[in-house]
C-alpha cells in the first residue's frame, strides 16, 4: 500500500479507474464502485450492480477473474496491487457462511473426534477458516491436497 495519504488517495482513484473503465468495455451496468477498508491496510473495492450475477459467475468463479484482470492491470501500471473486488458484498456474505459452516464442523470435530475435510475452496476461503480457530479451539487446520482442488481439514488438536 502506498504510504501517505496523497499517494493512497491517487492510488485509490486509479484503481477505481480501472474498474470502472473495464465495466463499461464490458457493457455491464454499474451504480457505483465503493473503496473501504479490508483487513489491516488492504483496500476493498465494492462494485454495486444489478447485474452481479454475471459478475459474481458461479460459486465466485467470475469475481476471481475480475479481480486477477484489475490487479494485473494495475499492478502494470504501479507495481503495486494490493487490493480486493468485492459484488455488492458477496464476498463478506461468502464469508459469514464459510465461517458459520466451519464453526459447525469444528464442533462435529470435537465431538466425533474424527477429522473433517471440507470442499475444495480458494486460497482467501482456507485463510478464512485457518484464522477462525484459536490456540484455546481444540481444533487445528491444515491444507491439503493441489491447484483447485486445494482444501482444509479440520482435525483434533494434538
Amino acid at each position: 500500500m502506498p504510504n501517505d495519504k496523497e499517494n493512497t488517495a491517487t492510488y485509490y482513484l486509479e484503481v477505481k479507474g480501472v474498474i470502472e473503465t473495464l465495466l463499461k468495455k464490458l457493457n455491464i451496468a454499474f451504480d457505483k464502485v465503493e473503496v473501504s477498508e479490508f483487513g489491516p491496510s488492504l483496500p476493498k473495492f465494492v462494485i454495486k450492480s444489478l447485474d452481479s450475477s454475471i459478475l459474481i459467475g458461479h460459486e465466485g468463479d467470475h469475481l476471481k477473474a475480475l479481480n486477477h484482470i484489475v490487479r494485473k492491470i494495475v499492478f502494470k501500471k504501479r507495481g503495486l496491487a494490493k487490493f480486493n473486488i468485492d459484488i455488492n458484498n458477496y464476498q463478506e456474505e461468502n464469508a459469514k457462511k464459510i465461517r458459520a459452516l466451519a464453526t459447525l464442523l469444528g464442533k462435529q470435530v470435537l465431538e466425533s473426534r474424527k477429522s473433517v475435510e471440507m470442499e475444495p475452496m480458494s486460497s482467501y476461503e482456507r485463510m478464512i477458516i485457518h484464522t477462525l480457530f484459536g490456540p484455546d479451539s481444540g481444533v487445528v487446520t491444515e491444507s491439503v491436497g493441489e491447484r483447485d482442488q486445494r482444501r482444509v481439514v479440520i482435525k483434533l488438536r494434538r
